[in-house]
């Protein structure tokens, strides 16, 4: 089963159903349903897509900024990546993309089970070191944790299914650890990671020898297999803000310049207050104006009417309730109607 979310606008996220395997698993191939419920609860829209069709050249991977690839219990048996899309991969990658990964048997499959070819995709391209076949060196550990200073900081108790949930019995997760400047995210509860290794993987930053900036967050759990709902909505709006602050900036740079262009931010990095000098061409819709911190929480929302071109909006640096924000890296988003701009801000105090 496939699905998408109807949208006016271009879309720029993918699903794609990459697990096929029958045999020792649970598979309803319908796992769209808890990553697309996912997205949406968060207005994402998206497209979705078998693994055979872009194999098969029907669906394009470069057509989409952000791919969430779905690999369940996808093994040795029936190949988590084929060279075909270990291929794919590699291009989109380098092509300064974003992709979400999760499965229980990639790291067993790429790299315990798998040639030189593949151990140096999963290593320099997933950017992890596969350890071990099962968390806590033992069939059934059940749940993990997001680490401090991450993406998944403050989110506990990542519960995913023995069997009793509705989707499959995830036994034997792979522990891994992260290689390339990619960093740990998230892992098992009472296990010992030296020995073990971890449950999530993120990066930022360039591939092979491309000079476009990626990025990459790996599960070794299959993110369908996560419960409740409101845990994969939590952690799955983590992923979309690590896209959104990390990625998506460099990508809305550019967009429709002439309509709503920010022209200057300063002082960058500030103690106090700081200053954004924006132009807009049109004045007939007010400017939305959005401050998050790191993790994407909401900090700050205010809207602007412009009455004339050039414009300068000051941010004295607390938030809605009036509280002081702390020092670190916040972001500013610009919106009028479906046109945004995003800069990266820093407090020092």
């Amino acid at each position: 089963m496939l699905g998408v979310i109807p949208s006016n606008n271009d879309v720029k996220t993918l699903v794609v159903n990459g697990f096929d395997r029958v045999n020792g698993t649970n598979n309803t191939f319908d796992f769209i349903r808890q990553h697309g419920s996912a997205l949406h609860a968060h207005n994402f829209s998206f497209d979705a897509a078998s693994n055979e069709a872009v194999i098969n050249q029907q669906i394009n991977l470069l057509d989409y900024q952000f791919v969430d690839w779905i690999l369940g219990e996808e093994g040795t048996s029936t190949s988590a990546f084929s060279y075909s899309e270990q291929n794919k991969i590699i291009e989109y990658l380098e092509s300064g993309k974003f992709l979400f990964i999760s499965g229980s048997e990639i790291g067993y499959d790429l790299e315990a089970q798998g040639s030189d070819t593949d151990k140096d995709f999963y290593q320099n391209y997933l950017k992890a070191d596969y350890i071990s076949d099962a968390a806590g060196g033992h069939q059934g550990v059940y749940s993990g944790y997001g680490l401090s200073n991450t993406m998944f900081a403050g989110i506990d108790n990542i519960n995913y299914d023995n069997g009793d949930q509705g989707t499959y019995n995830v036994d034997w997760p792979d522990g891994i650890k992260p290689l390339g400047g990619a960093s740990l995210c998230a892992a098992f509860a009472d296990t010992d990671y030296n020995t073990v290794g971890g449950m999530g993987i993120q990066y930022e930053g360039t591939f092979g020898l491309s000079n476009q900036t990626g990025g990459v967050v790996y599960l070794s759990v299959g993110f369908e297999a996560i419960y409740p709902e409101t845990k994969r909505n939590d952690l799955m709006l983590r992923i979309i803000n690590k896209y959104e602050s990390q990625l998506k900036v460099l990508d809305e740079i550019n967009i429709h310049p002439s309509d709503l262009k920010i022209n200057n931010i300063y002082p960058n990095p500030s103690n106090n207050s700081i200053t954004i000098s924006f132009s807009v061409l049109s004045h007939k819709s007010p400017i939305e104006i959005n401050i998050r911190n790191i993790l994407g929480q909401h900090m700050y929302k205010t809207y602007i009417t412009p009455r004339s071109t050039n414009i300068n909006w000051t941010w004295d640096g607390t938030g809605e309730n009036g509280f002081n924000a702390p020092s670190g890296t916040y972001f500013i988003s610009l919106s009028q109607k479906n046109i945004s701009q995003t800069r990266k801000i820093t407090l020092l105090k």
